[in-house]
């Protein structure tokens, strides 16, 4: 029995996993199967705020995204959506915070924004 422990038996090796750029998946809906984020998924809208109206004058553009998505999704997104070239994405993750009313205690739930900067002499029409 303890022999079989050491034995000198060569163990089969996994497949290496490629390295490929994969998009993360949705959520199945209605117990159908999960797609690749993509369109609404993936940027859920514009955020408007007095910071984010600010910073248009910079040429940077503020959306909520999906936990999930990256910079490289965002900037494709945000160019083939909305025919602009992408300088540069920051992205940054908002915290949930509790909020107290009284004696009840609550969540507000968090988010993860993407600023998005596009080149100089281009607009994004935010409506």
């Amino acid at each position: 029995m303890i022999m079989k422990l050491f034995s000198k038996t060569k163990k089969e090796k996994k497949p290496a996993v490629s390295k490929t750029l994969a998009a993360p998946m949705a959520p199945a809906l209605h117990g159908g199967y999960a797609k690749p984020l993509q369109g609404f998924f993936l940027v859920r809208r514009p955020y408007m705020s007095e910071k984010a109206h600010g910073l248009e004058r910079h040429r940077a553009y503020v959306f909520l995204v999906n936990p999930s998505a990256n910079k490289i999704m965002v900037k494709r997104y945000v160019e083939e959506r909305y025919k602009v070239n992408v300088e540069r994405v920051n992205i940054t993750n908002i915290a949930p915070k509790a909020k107290q009313f009284r004696r009840h205690v609550s969540r507000v739930g968090g988010r993860k924004k993407a600023i998005v900067r596009v080149r100089e002499g281009q607009r994004i029409e935010i409506s």
